[in-house]
């Protein structure tokens, strides 16, 4: 469980970073938006249209979660899947126009669909059964604790070695989510059978 958590630290420092600094950005590097202004106005449709477009990805995709994880099996597909968000977040300051922003958050919804259920398929067999209950609301202090983090440094961070960019904040978010694609190398895979296997012969010794 503490080696998800620490999976869990920087992915969801990724997504924070996405929802708080993604509309800004797209107002100041698409849309060139002053305040008040039209374009602001259009900018903020637009993020919530790609808000809206990673949301419908990650619908589709668990599908194809379910289906392909019958053969990587969930770590090996939480990987790939956090390589992918990783790569959609860090690259939308390279986004020429709104619509290559459809391209990055495509991304980041398969990424969505992945974080929305792996962890718990991996966590799930390496818990005793009359603890999982108690154990599952432990391990959702991973997602709450890395969203108090964020949002007490993230912004000082941004002023202080980011120059103010909100563009700077997704790449850091992207970086984030890639170095938690790397962690999740290191989580022991765990497997009901041989944990209550090894179990059986450990207490056939005594």
């Amino acid at each position: 469980m503490w080696e998800l958590g620490l999976v869990q630290f920087f992915t969801w420092i990724g997504m924070f970073a996405l929802w708080v600094y993604f509309a800004p950005a797209v107002a100041k590097n698409i849309f060139h938006a002053a305040p008040g202004s039209v374009e602001m106005e259009a900018s903020g449709s637009w993020s919530g249209f790609c808000f809206a477009a990673y949301n419908a990805v990650c619908f589709i995709f668990s599908f194809v979660l379910l289906w392909g994880t019958k053969y990587t099996g969930p770590k090996l597909m939480h990987i790939l899947c956090l390589a992918v968000g990783a790569l959609g977040l860090a690259s939308v300051p390279l986004a020429p126009d709104k619509y290559y922003l459809l391209i990055s958050m495509t991304a980041v919804g398969i990424a969505w669909a992945s974080i929305l259920s792996m962890p718990y398929a991996m966590l799930a067999p390496s818990l005793p059964k009359e603890k999982v209950g108690v154990m599952m609301g432990m391990f959702n202090l991973f997602i709450v604790l890395p969203q108090i983090a964020a949002s007490s440094l993230l912004g000082w961070i941004l002023k202080s070695y980011l120059h103010s960019e909100p563009m700077n904040a997704l790449v850091l978010g992207g970086a984030s989510m890639g170095l938690a694609a790397l962690l999740t190398l290191l989580v022991v895979t765990f497997k009901k059978t041989g944990v209550e296997s090894t179990a059986r012969g450990m207490a056939g010794t005594h």
